[in-house]
């Protein structure tokens, strides 16, 4: 669980997986193992308004002045009615909208494989 947004008698909670090729922050030493992206993914969750949640997504670069190669990972968002609710990724930095279609629905989760990269990416949910 990377996210979680807690009121009173329901929660969203957010899992994560890595898609395709990792890149690597940098190498471990004996004592320590490398460092991936997945390891440093930004999985921000917020309520904005009763029935809708933010949820900011970026991965933390080690050199914030090149830009990043997008990177996938899939998400399971679960709670608050997640499963019944539009998809929006948009991204602040371009100012455009990313189309997104879920790849699984439930009554209460969605699961959703988006694009990442180096700066925020807000997917918005609502039920």
């Amino acid at each position: 669980k990377y996210g979680q947004f807690v009121r009173p008698g329901r929660s969203l909670t957010v899992e994560v997986t890595a898609l395709g090729g990792q890149k690597k922050v940098f190498e471990g030493d004996g004592a320590h193992p490398p460092l991936w992206h997945r390891d440093v993914l930004a999985v921000l969750p917020f309520q904005v308004k009763p029935g809708q949640f933010v949820i900011a997504l970026y991965v933390v670069t080690y050199d914030a002045t090149r830009p990043m190669a997008e990177e996938r990972y899939r998400l399971v968002i679960k709670g608050a009615g997640a499963g019944q609710g539009d998809l929006v990724l948009y991204d602040p930095h371009e100012d455009s909208r990313i189309p997104l279609k879920p790849s699984g629905r439930g009554e209460d989760f969605v699961e959703v494989v988006v694009p990442v990269v180096g700066h925020p990416r807000l997917l918005t949910l609502t039920e």
